[in-house]
Formats: C-alpha cells, sequence, structure tokens
C-alpha cells in the first residue's frame, strides 16, 4: 500500500503532553513476547480509576487529552492508584494513514487536534531525557482531529495484530518503518475503524 515506508519523509514528532496508565503486565508465551501492555488505547491498560470522570477540573487536559506536564498527570491519580500507575509521555508522529489514501496525510503541527481548538494548546515539549523509550504505538485517530475523551483502540494489543506485527516487551514497535508498514496494514484492513496514527511512547522510569 503505497510508497515504502523509507521513502516517506515525516516532519518532526509533536509532543502531546503526559497521560497515566495502570500497569498491566502480560504472560509473553501469550502476547508475542511482549511482558506488559504499554499502549496508548484505553482498552487493556486501561487509565487510574477516576482519571477524566471531571475533565475540565483542574489540572485541564488539552485538546489531545494529555496533561501539559508530569506533576498535572500525577495530580489526577487518586491515592488508591499511585501504586499501580505509570506516567507517559506522548508524541505524534503528524501523519494520518487512511483507507482511501494510499500515501498519508502530511499534517503541519497546528493542524493537529486544530478540531479541538477551543481547548488547551499542546505544550511546548520538556526535556525527556530522563524517560524510558518504550516503542511506536498505531492507533486509532477519530474525524482528523482525535477523540478528545481519550485514546481509542489500539490494534497491536486490541485486536491481537501483536500476531501479524511482531512487538517488544511493552506491546508496541521498535522501529518507525516497521511502525509505517502497521498503520498503512490498519489503514488498509481495518482491524478497527481507520483512519491510523503513530504515537512514540515514553515512560517515566520505575525503580
Amino acid at each position: 500500500m503505497g510508497r515504502s515506508p523509507s521513502s516517506i519523509q515525516f516532519p518532526p514528532p509533536v509532543f502531546l503532553g503526559f497521560i497515566a496508565k495502570k500497569h498491566h503486565p502480560v504472560s509473553p508465551k501469550e502476547w508475542g513476547g511482549a511482558k506488559e501492555i504499554c499502549s496508548v488505547s484505553r482498552c487493556i491498560a486501561a487509565y487510574p480509576v477516576g482519571w477524566d470522570d471531571d475533565p475540565f477540573d483542574p489540572p485541564e487536559f488539552n485538546r489531545a487529552h494529555c496533561l501539559a506536564t508530569a506533576d498535572d498527570a500525577r495530580q489526577r491519580i487518586l491515592e488508591l492508584d499511585r501504586y499501580g500507575s505509570r506516567i507517559y509521555a506522548l508524541r505524534l508522529i503528524p501523519a494520518v494513514f487512511a483507507k482511501e489514501s494510499r500515501t498519508p496525510l502530511i499534517l503541519s503541527a497546528e493542524d493537529v487536534y486544530a478540531h479541538y481548538n477551543d481547548l488547551p494548546d499542546l505544550p511546548d515539549e520538556p526535556d525527556l531525557a530522563d524517560l524510558d523509550r518504550l516503542g511506536f504505538d498505531v492507533t486509532m485517530f477519530g474525524s482528523l482531529g482525535g477523540s478528545f475523551w481519550g485514546w481509542s483502540c489500539s490494534p497491536l494489543s486490541c485486536n491481537d495484530m501483536f500476531q501479524e506485527h511482531p512487538v517488544n516487551r511493552y506491546c508496541l514497535i521498535d522501529d518507525l518503518d516497521d511502525a509505517v508498514k502497521a498503520a498503512q496494514d490498519f489503514a488498509k484492513n481495518e482491524p478497527e475503524p481507520g483512519p491510523y496514527v503513530i504515537v512514540e511512547v515514553l515512560r517515566e522510569a520505575t525503580q
């Protein structure tokens, strides 16, 4: 489908902000070698309890349904979920993979989530050097504007596509070219309705 991954020139990733997810270990034997689910989607590795029950209460979500800082994300975790939750940072490859197009639609940073321009802007990217880079996820991207109400399905984990696209211990893809191949496949065959985007997933180191 379309050009080979190595021939596609992508703009720099767009920093979206921070989220919290509950730690979700799995059996490597059953999950293609993955030891935990670190998808962008909330379907399997869920948000902490009450994470977005009151989305407009401070600290406020931005237009990508993320928080501006890691501390803001921590503030939204209830005490009962603190131990079992992890803080993630997300960076979007600004290209949309859709069934009706042979090549991805490249977006400018200003166009990312412009659909929700009445919500807070995306934050400037902080120094992420202390975070662990986990890999790339490929996830649904609704209406070319994403979903303010949280991320939708990540077929690598939600639809067992790890069986067709090898994943690392986090049930993510290490290499961008391989993530592009998965995005092209998902856009064409729609294990869930598209379109799709690629998100780089980072996480605060745990002791």
